[in-house]
């Protein structure tokens, strides 16, 4: 029975690891409080100033080219259009509408570096990288515009965070959540196959390093090509789209 009870009682919870958690959420919410204090800090200063940022919030303006500025599709294609769009239909010309995507985009770009850091490096290289990304001048600046590279770029992150789960779990749901996510970056900026290329990399330098054997490698590879099956099917129709202007 002494023996019995060893074996089945569950374990005392370790304090510290509970505090360290705690502790860790607690970082992540003062940090994304003060990523938002400091994209949002004097809204007056918000406003369309980039020529490509007129093209983008211009759809309600062009009546006569089919809502859209004329050949839109040479600066970008038609997500970030479309989202604000649909924003300025819903809450009206205001001066930080066309920004708001892109805002929203620059502080969820924070919890979501610092949980994808966290479980691949550890909690001190994660709060590095997430005090990074709080207080990098360079994002703060184009989270408050209405351009494409903040909301690519967290698209990029989600992506590369979900192709390497789906790499190391073999899931279809997450085989498919990670195509859509590079589908998504690719339907922002015409750069958004780069997750793709930069997981191929991945796996060439485990090779090259020799962490990975061959059989292992064969499988992320197999998984993939798979998540680019998928991610060319989320992209097709905007590739489609594009053949009356010569194709992509």
């Amino acid at each position: 029975p002494g023996e019995f009870s060893r074996v089945t009682t569950t374990p005392d919870p370790d304090p510290l690891r509970d505090e360290s958690r705690r502790t860790w959420w607690v970082f992540l919410a003062v940090a994304v409080v003060v990523a938002t204090a400091l994209r949002l800090a004097y809204p007056s200063g918000i406003a369309v100033e980039h020529f490509d940022e007129g093209v983008y919030a211009s759809n309600l303006w062009c009546p006569d080219t089919d809502f859209r500025y004329p050949d839109r599709h040479l600066y970008a294609p038609p997500l970030l259009p479309a989202l604000i769009e649909l924003l300025l239909l819903l809450l009206g010309p205001g001066q930080i509408v066309p920004s708001l995507v892109c805002l929203v985009a620059g502080i969820f770009l924070v919890p979501l570096l610092g949980e994808m850091s966290r479980r691949w490096l550890g909690e001190p290289a994660a709060r590095a990288i997430v005090t990074l990304a709080v207080f990098s001048d360079l994002h703060i600046l184009y989270s408050r515009t209405g351009l494409t590279d903040v909301l690519w770029t967290t698209w990029l992150v989600a992506a590369i965070w979900l192709i390497h789960a789906a790499l190391r779990r073999s899931r279809p749901l997450l085989v498919i959540a990670a195509g859509i996510a590079v589908g998504l970056g690719w339907w922002t900026k015409y750069t958004g196959w780069l997750p793709l290329a930069i997981s191929l990399a991945g796996i060439g330098g485990a090779l090259v390093l020799g962490t990975a054997g061959a059989i292992q490698a064969r499988r992320w590879l197999r998984g993939l090509l798979l998540i680019s099956i998928v991610a060319g099917m989320t992209i097709a129709p905007h590739f489609i789209g594009l053949a009356d202007n010569g194709g992509y």
